[in-house]
Formats: C-alpha cells, structure tokens, sequence
C-alpha cells in the first residue's frame, strides 16, 4: 500500500501509529515528510503476501501550527493498494477541514 496525505501548513507532522489491519496482517508502516507538506505512507512486508483486512490502518497525529483553519487530504492520483483492481470501489472523502474556532 502506497498513500499519500497532503496537509495544511497550518498542521505539523508528529507520528503516525499502525492500526489494526496492519498489524494483523504482519505489515510494517514507513511514513515518509516529502515536499509541500505531503506525507508518503507504506505498508509493506518482505515475509507475506497476506492482504489487509477491513479495520483501522493507521492513526496520524499532528501538531496544530497557528492557524484557525487545517485541511489533510487524501492524494488519489495513483492506485492506493496492490493489486491495483483492490482499489476498485475504494471511496476517498473530500479534504477534511477543521476550524480551530
């Protein structure tokens, strides 16, 4: 799985946990800081083919940055999961904003 998350500036990066369906699947989690406050997540494995069930992926936490409004999206401009016809159906939500009010 390759996903990319673009955020706000006004949001800084702190960690990134792995959730239930990675865990359970015997995956690892890389997070990678690219340019443009874009983040660069994989799950892999070098021992198992097994899929990833349904379930929490992973938990991000960021650090609010001095702004009143944050915005993350998920990027869709490239298959999120391997195989790509496992994307088939994949519904991705608008950006989430959130008002610091």
């Amino acid at each position: 799985m390759e996903l990319f998350l673009q955020h706000s500036d006004s949001l800084r990066y702190v960690s990134c946990v792995s959730g239930q369906a990675i865990e359970s699947a015997g995956k690892e989690l890389v997070v990678q800081t690219k340019q443009n406050a874009m983040l660069r997540t994989l799950v892999y494995s070098t021992s198992n083919l097994s899929e990833l069930e349904s379930g929490i992926i992973a938990t991000y936490v960021f650090q609010i940055a001095g702004s009143d409004e944050a915005a993350i999206e998920i990027l869709t401009d490239s298959p999120i999961f391997a195989p790509p016809g496992a994307n088939r159906g994949l519904i991705v939500s608008d950006p989430l904003t959130i008002s610091f009010d």
